[in-house]
């Protein structure tokens, strides 16, 4: 059994070009979670991202006319690893970014059961960050976009 946390996305207007990508996201949209302990704003930050590979290619001709008013074009928008959408809202993440933490730390534990070489115990980004979360973007009743993991019951808020 699962339990599953929604909570808002917040910024997309603040981090160009993710409006517009955002607009072109259907719901259920995997997106990727990882927590900003160093965020100097707040230490409980969780950012959301999304692959480029999940943009419908039926919406590149709109972002290739939005785009270039941002600063950027489709091609290098889409060779990203990743393109920043926003943060979880600050008080859901209060409640998120501890629950992440914890089920690092089971995955990190797991890992060292499962092998001697403890190399490999937590997967990372290529920065040697923290590991990414999936999720799934949805929206609420009035259009704003919000994000939705699941948690293994008793592994999760």
């Amino acid at each position: 059994m699962t339990i599953n946390f929604t909570a808002p996305l917040r910024g997309a207007f603040h981090r160009p070009p993710a409006k517009d990508v955002l607009a072109t996201l259907a719901i259920d949209t995997e997106v990727k979670l990882q927590r900003e302990p160093d965020n100097p704003y707040d230490s409980n930050a969780v950012q959301v991202h999304v692959e480029p590979k999940n943009i419908p290619s039926s919406c590149h001709d709109s972002l290739r006319e939005s785009l270039p008013g941002y600063g950027f074009n489709l091609d290098d928008v889409l060779a990203m690893e990743t393109i920043m959408l926003g943060y979880v809202g600050k008080e859901y993440a209060e409640r998120l970014a501890p629950a992440l933490e914890a089920l690092e730390r089971q995955e990190q534990q797991q890992e060292t059961h499962a092998h001697a070489d403890m190399s490999d115990m937590i997967p990372t980004t290529a920065d040697g960050g923290f590991p990414w979360h999936e999720a799934k973007l949805s929206f609420d009743m009035a259009g704003k976009p919000q994000i939705t993991i699941s948690f293994p019951e008793g592994g999760g808020t």
